[in-house]
């Protein structure tokens, strides 16, 4: 297994500190094992849309090793990453490991978020519906679906944030 890359993230190397919390500016996306070419398609995406001159990292899970436990994985993740998207597609649904991993990021999201006013835990929506979601607690956040539009409009936060 890959342990966590980038975990020495600076800004000669490709992300900068937000200044509210330390934690890096790049994306981490969250999917379940069956999802990984749409993580990997959604991070073409956004690495497009960034541009060769943007050195954002940009990281799916499936390139990142659980290492010495979910715990120590989740709370490198929340370190090395500033933004979290929560890959959900009809096989995440029934994939429980990914579901209590998003539910355990997110909730501690909410704790470290503290004065940031930019969410760092965001659902990413690919071929579902909101309205398809089985788990309350994700019905209940604003998501981004994989389109160009919502990916160019993310895009614009990241460098807001910047």
């Amino acid at each position: 297994m890959v342990k966590l890359t980038n975990t020495e993230t600076t800004p000669e190397n490709g992300a900068s500190a937000n200044g509210t919390t330390g934690v890096k500016d790049g994306v981490f996306i969250l999917h379940a094992t069956d999802d990984e070419n749409i993580a990997r398609k959604i991070k073409e995406k956004i690495e497009r849309e960034l541009g060769s001159n943007d050195k954002q990292l940009v990281d799916v899970s499936a390139d990142v090793g659980l290492g010495e436990g979910k715990l120590s994985y989740i709370e490198k993740v929340l370190i090395t990453y500033r933004w979290i998207l929560f890959l959900e597609t009809p096989h995440s649904q029934t994939d429980s490991i990914h579901l209590q991993n998003g539910e355990t990021v997110k909730v501690d999201n909410l704790y470290a978020q503290n004065n940031d006013d930019q969410p760092r835990f965001i659902p990413m929506l690919s071929n579902i519906k909101q309205r398809e979601l089985k788990r309350s607690w994700l019905k209940a956040l604003i998501p981004l679906h994989d389109s160009e539009h919502d990916i160019k409009n993310f895009v614009k936060t990241i460098r807001g944030v910047q």
